[in-house]
């Protein structure tokens, strides 16, 4: 086995206290895929995303990875499988950038093991990935939202899983910053790492090239490639409102884009 893996979401069914808000979700992801998770606000995309990251038990399904029950396996097995990039949050102390990524070893040390050589090495590896190995020094919470969130991606790299999940990774970012943080992805996926991300921004499934799985409010869902699933006619379904995908033709490439017709 390379470090890379086939992860397979079987008959999903996920919610609280017994009560489903998706059911019999199914998702099959390899190398490079990025999946997005969209939908209005209720629908479940949090739930099915903590079940995934295994903060929550399923209702009923599996998730399995290589063939391997991700949901039977130990915490620390599980984190050496998936890593989590919650929203940027900010810690109560002043951290160095390089502690906060360093804070990855913690997925794979015991309790009174201190981190290796090899695990810095990584720590900076990840950094410099990511364009960030000049802020090594730099105070975590002197930094913009847009590098506190490439710090946490470092994090969730320097963790060597081989599924990295994003929650609203671009939610409290500027544009520039989004479209840096969406690059970024596409280069992680370029390198084989499965990404998985929930977001409020259909448009964002067209930079990145994602698989999509749509959710509505009848516990159903629609799943597939961007330009099959995010249509003028699925947007308006989800989002109760006229949304249009516009196809533009820029330099000899096509691009999409969503249009609110208010």
């Amino acid at each position: 086995k390379g470090l890379f893996v086939r992860l397979e979401i079987k008959n999903l069914s996920c919610g609280y206290d017994g009560r489903a808000v998706i059911e019999n979700f199914n998702a099959s992801l390899a190398d490079g895929d990025v999946f997005c998770l969209l939908g209005s606000n209720g629908v479940g995309k949090t739930t099915t995303f903590k079940t995934i990251l295994g903060f929550l038990k399923p209702l009923g399904g599996e998730i399995l990875a290589d063939g391997e029950n991700v949901l039977a396996m130990s915490d620390k097995q599980r984190a050496q499988l998936i890593s989590y990039v919650p929203q940027a949050h900010v810690p109560p102390f002043a951290f160095s950038v390089f502690d906060v990524v360093m804070m990855s070893a913690n997925a794979r040390l015991g309790m009174f093991e201190r981190p290796s050589k090899k695990d810095e090495d990584v720590a900076l590896g990840a950094l410099e990935t990511l364009k960030m190995g000049d802020f090594k020094d730099k105070i975590y919470t002197d930094l913009s939202g847009g590098e506190r969130q490439m710090v946490l991606i470092a994090r969730a790299l320097a963790q060597r899983s081989k599924v990295i999940l994003l929650d609203e990774l671009t939610a409290n970012l500027d544009f520039g910053n989004q479209m840096r943080v969406l690059h970024r992805i596409k280069e992680l996926a370029a390198h084989g790492y499965i990404v998985v991300m929930t977001s409020h921004q259909p448009e964002q499934v067209f930079y990145v090239d994602a698989k999509v799985a749509m959710l509505g409010r009848d516990k159903s869902y629609i799943y597939g490639a961007a330009k099959d699933v995010v249509t003028s006619e699925n947007l308006r379904e989800i989002y109760g409102t006229d949304i249009r995908v516009v196809k533009n033709e820029i330099e000899g490439e096509e691009h999409y884009s969503c249009v609110a017709i208010l």
